[in-house]
Protein backbone atom coordinates (compact mmCIF):
# COMPACT_ATOMS: atom_id res chain seq x y z
CA UNK A 1 0.00 0.00 0.00
CA UNK A 2 2.49 2.41 0.37
CA UNK A 3 4.26 1.64 -2.42
CA UNK A 4 0.84 2.33 -4.50
CA UNK A 5 0.56 5.93 -2.76
CA UNK A 6 4.07 6.86 -3.55
CA UNK A 7 3.79 5.84 -7.36
CA UNK A 8 0.52 7.64 -7.06
CA UNK A 9 2.16 10.70 -5.91
CA UNK A 10 4.91 10.78 -7.79
CA UNK A 11 2.42 10.78 -10.93
CA UNK A 12 0.72 14.61 -9.79
CA UNK A 13 3.99 15.77 -9.09
CA UNK A 14 5.00 15.03 -12.82
CA UNK A 15 1.27 15.61 -14.13
CA UNK A 16 1.65 19.06 -12.23
CA UNK A 17 4.97 20.31 -13.27
CA UNK A 18 3.84 19.72 -16.75
CA UNK A 19 1.17 21.60 -16.17
CA UNK A 20 2.51 24.74 -14.94
CA UNK A 21 5.52 24.24 -17.95
CA UNK A 22 2.49 24.42 -20.57
CA UNK A 23 0.67 27.64 -18.68
CA UNK A 24 4.04 29.10 -18.19
CA UNK A 25 5.31 28.45 -21.78
CA UNK A 26 1.62 29.44 -23.26
CA UNK A 27 2.15 32.83 -20.96
CA UNK A 28 5.72 33.50 -22.23
CA UNK A 29 4.54 33.17 -26.13
CA UNK A 30 1.59 35.31 -26.01
CA UNK A 31 3.57 37.96 -24.45
CA UNK A 32 6.15 37.83 -27.63
CA UNK A 33 2.97 37.57 -30.12
CA UNK A 34 1.08 40.42 -28.02
CA UNK A 35 2.33 43.96 -29.44
CA UNK A 36 1.02 45.42 -26.06
CA UNK A 37 3.36 43.86 -23.71
CA UNK A 38 5.41 46.45 -24.11
CA UNK A 39 3.57 49.37 -22.73
CA UNK A 40 6.01 52.11 -23.49
CA UNK A 41 3.99 53.09 -26.79
CA UNK A 42 1.35 51.55 -29.34
CA UNK A 43 4.29 51.35 -32.62
CA UNK A 44 3.16 48.06 -33.38
CA UNK A 45 1.88 46.29 -36.65
CA UNK A 46 -2.11 46.84 -36.86
CA UNK A 47 -1.87 49.94 -34.78
CA UNK A 48 -4.19 52.85 -35.56
CA UNK A 49 -4.16 56.22 -34.69
CA UNK A 50 -5.79 59.89 -34.71
CA UNK A 51 -4.26 62.83 -35.57
CA UNK A 52 -4.61 66.37 -33.88
CA UNK A 53 -2.93 69.66 -34.10
CA UNK A 54 -2.06 71.38 -31.29
CA UNK A 55 -2.92 75.38 -31.61
CA UNK A 56 -2.64 78.13 -29.10
CA UNK A 57 -3.79 77.97 -25.52
CA UNK A 58 -3.48 74.13 -26.59
CA UNK A 59 -6.38 73.81 -28.26
CA UNK A 60 -7.01 70.69 -30.95
CA UNK A 61 -7.59 71.41 -34.15
CA UNK A 62 -7.25 69.44 -37.62
CA UNK A 63 -3.81 68.11 -38.53
CA UNK A 64 -2.11 68.53 -42.17
CA UNK A 65 -5.10 71.35 -42.68
CA UNK A 66 -7.28 68.07 -43.18
CA UNK A 67 -10.55 67.12 -41.40
CA UNK A 68 -9.20 64.17 -41.02
CA UNK A 69 -5.63 62.90 -40.33
CA UNK A 70 -5.29 59.22 -39.73
CA UNK A 71 -2.83 56.64 -39.83
CA UNK A 72 -2.32 52.91 -39.50
CA UNK A 73 0.89 51.09 -38.74
CA UNK A 74 1.74 48.19 -41.30
CA UNK A 75 4.75 46.93 -38.83
CA UNK A 76 6.41 48.04 -36.01
CA UNK A 77 8.55 50.79 -37.85
CA UNK A 78 6.44 52.10 -40.38
CA UNK A 79 2.73 53.25 -41.17
CA UNK A 80 0.23 54.70 -43.62
CA UNK A 81 -0.54 57.91 -43.17
CA UNK A 82 -3.83 59.40 -44.81
CA UNK A 83 -4.96 62.98 -44.57
CA UNK A 84 -7.93 64.31 -46.18
CA UNK A 85 -10.06 67.55 -46.35
CA UNK A 86 -13.62 67.16 -48.23
CA UNK A 87 -16.05 70.28 -48.84
CA UNK A 88 -19.28 70.16 -51.13
CA UNK A 89 -21.86 72.46 -51.25
CA UNK A 90 -24.27 72.57 -53.73
CA UNK A 91 -27.11 74.36 -52.35
CA UNK A 92 -27.88 78.24 -53.39
CA UNK A 93 -27.55 81.00 -50.88
CA UNK A 94 -29.30 83.85 -52.12
CA UNK A 95 -28.93 87.25 -50.85
CA UNK A 96 -30.62 90.35 -51.60
CA UNK A 97 -28.69 93.47 -51.51
CA UNK A 98 -30.42 96.76 -51.88
CA UNK A 99 -29.19 100.71 -52.50
CA UNK A 100 -31.90 103.27 -51.85
CA UNK A 101 -31.87 107.24 -53.32
CA UNK A 102 -34.66 109.47 -51.60
CA UNK A 103 -37.00 105.87 -50.41
CA UNK A 104 -36.24 104.62 -54.03
CA UNK A 105 -34.86 101.02 -54.22
CA UNK A 106 -31.92 101.94 -56.88
CA UNK A 107 -29.72 98.82 -57.25
CA UNK A 108 -30.90 95.11 -56.43
CA UNK A 109 -28.38 92.15 -56.55
CA UNK A 110 -29.35 88.64 -55.70
CA UNK A 111 -26.13 86.04 -55.81
CA UNK A 112 -26.02 82.19 -55.77
CA UNK A 113 -22.35 80.45 -54.15
CA UNK A 114 -21.63 76.98 -55.37
CA UNK A 115 -17.96 75.73 -53.79
CA UNK A 116 -16.33 72.27 -53.24
CA UNK A 117 -12.99 71.61 -52.41
CA UNK A 118 -10.78 68.53 -51.76
CA UNK A 119 -7.23 67.64 -50.31
CA UNK A 120 -5.41 64.50 -50.19
CA UNK A 121 -2.03 63.46 -48.57
CA UNK A 122 -1.19 59.73 -48.86
CA UNK A 123 2.26 59.19 -46.67
CA UNK A 124 4.47 56.74 -46.03
CA UNK A 125 5.78 57.30 -42.66
CA UNK A 126 9.15 55.75 -41.51
CA UNK A 127 10.83 55.54 -38.04
CA UNK A 128 14.45 55.94 -37.75
CA UNK A 129 14.36 54.24 -34.07
CA UNK A 130 11.32 52.73 -32.00
CA UNK A 131 13.62 51.92 -28.68
CA UNK A 132 14.50 55.57 -27.85
CA UNK A 133 11.97 57.80 -25.83
CA UNK A 134 12.04 60.83 -28.61
CA UNK A 135 11.04 58.63 -31.74
CA UNK A 136 12.59 60.31 -35.00
CA UNK A 137 10.62 59.70 -38.27
CA UNK A 138 10.45 60.99 -41.95
CA UNK A 139 7.75 60.36 -44.41
CA UNK A 140 6.47 61.31 -47.88
CA UNK A 141 4.05 60.43 -50.68
CA UNK A 142 1.75 62.26 -53.09
CA UNK A 143 -0.74 65.07 -52.51
CA UNK A 144 -3.86 66.14 -54.73
CA UNK A 145 -5.42 69.34 -53.68
CA UNK A 146 -9.13 70.71 -55.93
CA UNK A 147 -10.48 74.21 -55.50
CA UNK A 148 -14.10 75.57 -56.95
CA UNK A 149 -15.74 78.65 -55.92
CA UNK A 150 -18.62 80.36 -58.34
CA UNK A 151 -20.77 83.24 -57.43
CA UNK A 152 -23.10 84.11 -59.67
CA UNK A 153 -24.67 87.92 -59.08
CA UNK A 154 -27.94 89.32 -60.74
CA UNK A 155 -27.43 93.03 -61.00
CA UNK A 156 -30.14 95.24 -61.56
CA UNK A 157 -29.67 98.79 -61.83
CA UNK A 158 -33.01 101.05 -61.95
CA UNK A 159 -31.63 104.08 -62.64
CA UNK A 160 -30.61 103.20 -65.91
CA UNK A 161 -32.56 100.09 -66.25
CA UNK A 162 -29.85 97.57 -66.49
CA UNK A 163 -29.36 94.28 -65.64
CA UNK A 164 -25.96 92.44 -65.62
CA UNK A 165 -25.17 88.70 -64.19
CA UNK A 166 -21.75 89.37 -62.73
CA UNK A 167 -19.43 86.43 -61.96
CA UNK A 168 -16.51 85.63 -59.31
CA UNK A 169 -14.71 82.61 -60.11
CA UNK A 170 -11.82 80.63 -59.04
CA UNK A 171 -10.50 77.40 -59.62
CA UNK A 172 -7.74 75.41 -59.03
CA UNK A 173 -5.74 72.12 -58.50
CA UNK A 174 -2.51 70.65 -58.31
CA UNK A 175 -0.80 67.79 -58.12
CA UNK A 176 2.56 66.84 -56.40
CA UNK A 177 4.03 65.42 -53.39
CA UNK A 178 4.97 66.05 -49.85
CA UNK A 179 7.95 65.04 -47.40
CA UNK A 180 7.91 65.49 -43.65
CA UNK A 181 10.51 65.25 -40.38
CA UNK A 182 9.48 65.16 -37.30
CA UNK A 183 9.92 63.83 -33.39
CA UNK A 184 6.81 61.27 -31.52
CA UNK A 185 7.55 61.29 -27.40
CA UNK A 186 4.59 59.23 -25.54
CA UNK A 187 3.19 60.78 -22.39
CA UNK A 188 1.37 57.19 -22.12
CA UNK A 189 1.19 53.96 -24.03
CA UNK A 190 -1.79 55.37 -26.50
CA UNK A 191 -1.32 59.26 -26.35
CA UNK A 192 1.69 60.37 -28.02
CA UNK A 193 2.47 64.36 -28.62
CA UNK A 194 4.63 65.04 -31.49
CA UNK A 195 6.19 67.73 -33.48
CA UNK A 196 7.11 67.77 -37.43
CA UNK A 197 8.13 70.24 -40.48
CA UNK A 198 6.70 69.66 -43.81
CA UNK A 199 7.65 70.65 -47.17
CA UNK A 200 5.09 70.46 -50.29
CA UNK A 201 5.72 71.09 -53.87
CA UNK A 202 3.11 70.86 -56.64
CA UNK A 203 2.17 71.72 -59.96
CA UNK A 204 -0.70 74.28 -59.91
CA UNK A 205 -3.28 75.73 -62.11
CA UNK A 206 -5.15 78.23 -61.92
CA UNK A 207 -8.14 80.24 -63.26
CA UNK A 208 -9.25 83.47 -61.25
CA UNK A 209 -12.31 85.86 -62.67
CA UNK A 210 -14.12 89.01 -60.74
CA UNK A 211 -16.75 91.15 -62.61
CA UNK A 212 -17.85 94.33 -60.78
CA UNK A 213 -19.78 96.90 -61.75
CA UNK A 214 -20.08 100.71 -59.94
CA UNK A 215 -22.59 103.19 -62.20
CA UNK A 216 -22.45 102.84 -65.76
CA UNK A 217 -18.93 101.21 -65.49
CA UNK A 218 -18.35 97.21 -66.31
CA UNK A 219 -14.49 95.43 -65.31
CA UNK A 220 -13.60 92.54 -65.71
CA UNK A 221 -10.48 91.04 -63.99
CA UNK A 222 -9.13 87.39 -64.95
CA UNK A 223 -6.23 85.86 -65.11
CA UNK A 224 -4.87 82.21 -66.44
CA UNK A 225 -1.53 80.33 -65.11
CA UNK A 226 0.26 77.56 -64.48
CA UNK A 227 3.66 76.68 -62.56
CA UNK A 228 5.22 74.78 -59.90
CA UNK A 229 5.09 75.61 -56.26
CA UNK A 230 6.97 74.53 -53.03
CA UNK A 231 5.08 75.60 -49.64
CA UNK A 232 6.93 75.44 -46.31
CA UNK A 233 5.16 74.42 -43.60
CA UNK A 234 6.11 75.97 -40.02
CA UNK A 235 6.58 73.39 -37.38
CA UNK A 236 3.62 72.00 -36.31
CA UNK A 237 2.75 70.56 -32.86
CA UNK A 238 0.07 66.81 -32.67
CA UNK A 239 -1.89 65.03 -30.58
CA UNK A 240 -1.90 61.15 -31.58
CA UNK A 241 -4.35 58.87 -29.65
CA UNK A 242 -4.02 55.49 -30.53
CA UNK A 243 -6.12 52.27 -30.83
Amino acid sequence: MLKKGKINGNLWCLLGAIFILITWGQSIAQEVQNPKADISHSLYKGSKALQFRITNDFVLDDFQGAALSAKKHISKNSAIRLGANLFFDFSTEDSDNRMFANDTTITTSDTEINAQRLMLELQYLKYMSIERRIKFFWCAGPTVRLNREIEETDYFDSRIDDSRKLKYENKSWGLGGSGVLGVEWFAARDISFHAEYMLTILYEWRKFRNDSYMGTDFNTISYEGRGIQAYASNVRFGLSLYF
